[in-house]
């Protein structure tokens, strides 16, 4: 069955587990499937954005800002990494270079130049 509509289940549970980014993918899908069953069954339209804020069943608001917010934040954290971890090309900055401290200066590059 779909775990994620089952009403033995707390939302909170549902919502902590939509953080993992695999979970809020497969608990898309499944609203997305069972408004689809639900569609080819009765002859209506499918999962309407309307439906996001009418029928409390459907998960789909949490999974959208979930995900909004996550890559945002996937973003931030690699773009920090890219920074910070050497890589062989370039210099890598301080890990705390966001608040003005400096890398130390390697004294073999120093003799080489």
């Amino acid at each position: 069955g779909n775990y994620f509509n089952a009403d033995d289940v707390p939302e909170a549970f549902k919502t902590i587990l939509t953080l993992f980014p695999i979970w809020g993918a497969y608990r898309g899908f499944l609203d997305y499937a069972e408004y689809g069953f639900q569609a080819a069954r009765k002859g209506t339209d499918g999962l309407q954005w309307s439906d996001l804020n009418d029928d409390p069943r459907v998960g789909m608001d949490t999974v959208l800002v979930t995900l909004a917010v996550e890559s945002v934040l996937f973003l931030l954290v690699a773009l920090y990494l890219d920074q910070v971890l050497h890589t062989g090309h370039g210099v890598s900055a301080h890990p705390l270079f966001f608040l003005g401290f400096k890398a130390a200066v390697d004294s073999e590059a120093k003799d080489e130049e």
